[in-house]
């Protein structure tokens, strides 16, 4: 009975351990793809600006043939 309880406590710990170590590992992912987005949102941000940028110079391409 005893054996048994003891057995019962460390596949317990064992458990517990595993599903901290599963946590932290899931954290870092998490931590990582949300890295990620912040870069992608920086990009998607900056898109516009280019876009102006472009049409700008395309427009001045286009005046500058018919001169």
């Amino acid at each position: 009975m005893e054996s048994e309880k003891n057995q019962d406590q460390l596949d317990y710990k064992t458990l517990l351990a595993n599903a901290k170590q599963a946590l932290k590992v899931e954290y870092h992912k998490s931590a990582a793809l949300a890295s990620q987005l912040q870069s992608i949102k920086t990009q998607l941000e900056q898109v516009p600006a280019e876009n102006k940028t472009l049409r700008e110079s395309a427009y001045e391409d286009v005046i500058a043939i018919f001169r």
